[in-house]
């Protein structure tokens, strides 16, 4: 179910047919909710940035701040507000400035290029394969952003010496989970699967820490007469995407159910000496590609 597409609006949409999520439905009488880690790797990357000297990115995430954003305003030539470093002002632009899906769709190419060491031509590949053919970016034009980037946040280019540097000593890493993982290769070799390695372990591991909490909650246990009916849950989980927790809960108890949705998102990581929580954007409604009745 990963690769169920999520095509709302027909001119977006190959061929002019709709995704596939509305046809998974909530059981009658229930509400089906999804709920998606916010900002996801880049708080893993944010977090040893200062580590490492560079607090830049992470103090934009903690304004409110995605990394993107800044390069889907340059992109938009509003270099100006790609530069600002008023956070407050440059929070409140973006309330009012909309940007573009082709220039988000680029931006986010190229945050997520720019920290696993990926160069123009994979950046301007992975944007005409992420749009299924529709946008292109040239290699020179992918590689001039991932640059502006890097230097925004220099502390990017330090980390990736740093993992380099541990690999050369001693080839293995330990995420915030306590997961380890043993490289095998050169280190020039392994680099790229190793700048990868934690961020999307602990974006994992917050989303898994939010399904056990649902699942161990005593609290979310139907109660009533019947020892089946006991064993039940309230709010059930039903499918899982890296960073996504999608499951469905009874219409009748929506007011329970969301704060308590919210709690289990609640997950302290320690990340590179970091305290980070990261945060999560959540929706229902009766239909999996249909979330349009409130946001959690």
């Amino acid at each position: 179910m990963q690769t169920i597409p999520n095509y709302t609006i027909e001119k977006e949409a190959p061929g002019g047919l709709l995704g596939d999520r509305d046809l998974f439905l909530a059981d009658e009488g229930f509400y089906l909710f999804q709920c998606d880690l916010s900002g996801a790797d880049g708080w893993t990357v944010a977090a040893y940035c200062k580590m490492l000297g560079d607090s830049a990115m992470l103090d934009d995430y903690e304004a409110g701040i995605k990394p993107y954003a800044r390069i889907a305003l340059l992109i938009a030539g509003k270099t100006e507000y790609a530069d600002m470093l008023d956070r407050k002002e440059l929070k409140a632009f973006l309330k009012t400035y909309k940007l573009g899906d082709i220039q988000k769709l680029i931006a986010k190419r190229v945050q997520h290029g720019g920290a696993y060491l990926e160069g123009g031509l994979t950046i301007s590949r992975n944007v005409l394969k992420d749009s299924e053919g529709k946008n292109y970016l040239s290699p020179k034009e992918g590689e001039r952003l991932k640059q502006w980037y890097l230097n925004k946040y220099w502390g990017i280019p330090k980390w990736h010496d740093w993992i380099g540097r541990r690999l050369k000593e001693r080839p293995v890493l330990t995420a915030a989970s306590g997961q380890v993982r043993q490289f095998f290769g050169r280190p020039d070799e392994v680099i790229t699967k190793a700048v990868a390695f934690e961020p999307q372990a602990n974006t994992t591991y917050a989303t898994n820490l939010a399904a056990w909490r649902l699942w161990s909650d005593c609290d979310n246990r139907r109660n009533d007469s019947t020892m089946a009916n006991k064993c039940r849950l309230r709010i059930e989980p039903l499918h899982q995407v890296h960073d996504a927790l999608i499951g469905q809960f009874p219409i009748q108890d929506t007011q329970w159910a969301v704060p308590k949705i919210r709690s289990y998102f609640q997950n302290p990581l320690l990340i590179a000496g970091q305290t980070i929580t990261i945060p999560f954007e959540g929706a229902y409604g009766p239909a999996w590609g249909k979330q349009n009745v409130g946001t959690i």
